[in-house]
């Protein structure tokens, strides 16, 4: 899942409206998980910063986020 979007146009740094869905801080996502699992057992979780620089509106620019994996089991 990517979180915290952020996109910038390369040349001038300008910051771009993400156009995504749903964009939430990588933190509030966390906090929703770990409350819709409780009871859970958290198998794994992780966060990792991805940017990937791409010609999006007829411009070079920066995709940046945070990319979440997150894996529960029931008991």
């Amino acid at each position: 899942m990517s979180t915290s979007v952020e996109e910038k146009e390369i040349q001038t740094g300008r910051q771009i409206e993400p156009l995504i869905e749903l964009n939430l801080p990588t933190s509030e996502v966390m906090a929703l998980l770990e409350q819709a699992y409780e009871g859970w057992n958290i198998l794994f979780q992780e966060h990792v910063t991805q940017t990937i620089q791409e010609e999006k509106y007829d411009k070079p620019t920066e995709f940046r986020c945070e990319l979440l994996r997150f894996a529960v089991q029931k008991d």
